[in-house]
């Protein structure tokens, strides 16, 4: 019986770390605008042999005001610094053939982490209400990101494009 409930116990700590959340809101002490944000979710995963973690992608979602993010976190398990640069674009092939373009609006640099986890960087992107209707009506195959050495690329797998649709809609509805 125990075992039982331990392995019950360890499934749901599971599905629930996996579950995309709306954090807390956070509210502005001068303007009073709230700000949401969704929980960063890993839609990439790329092995290392070179003692790093490996290349990574996560996803959140945000708004600010009436203004809708979505924000990337590269983590490339490599210890070269890299940029990206505002304007600098992500291509977002979804599975019916439809490619969201969106620009970067923050000029960003990697930051190095000595404890093997390589470069890492925070990339911002504005989306509006068509790219809201396009990412959650269907599935994310490729993304490609632009950044100051050429462009990261990933596959992303449809278990991990379902994560972006629900954070996608989870944002909407704030």
């Amino acid at each position: 019986m125990k075992k039982t409930l331990f392995v019950f116990g360890i499934l749901f700590m599971t599905f629930n770390l996996s579950a995309q959340k709306l954090q807390k809101p956070q509210i502005d002490k001068i303007s009073g605008d709230t700000s949401w944000l969704t929980s960063s979710e890993k839609i990439f995963a790329k092995a290392s042999f070179s003692g790093t973690v490996g290349e990574q992608l996560y996803v959140s979602a945000g708004k600010v005001k009436d203004i809708y993010l979505l924000l990337f976190s590269i983590q490339t398990g490599k210890t070269s610094i890299f940029s990206v640069e505002e304007g600098q674009k992500i291509y977002i092939k979804l599975k019916n053939g439809t490619v969201v373009t969106l620009a970067n609006i923050k000029n960003n640099v990697s930051k190095y982490s000595s404890v093997s986890y390589g470069s890492n960087s925070n990339c911002y992107y504005q989306i509006t209400d068509a790219d809201i209707k396009a990412l959650s009506s269907s599935n994310v195959q490729f993304i490609r990101l632009e950044y100051s050495g050429g462009t990261f690329e990933y596959d992303i797998k449809d278990k991990f494009s379902e994560d972006i649709k629900k954070l996608v809609l989870l944002i909407e509805q704030k």
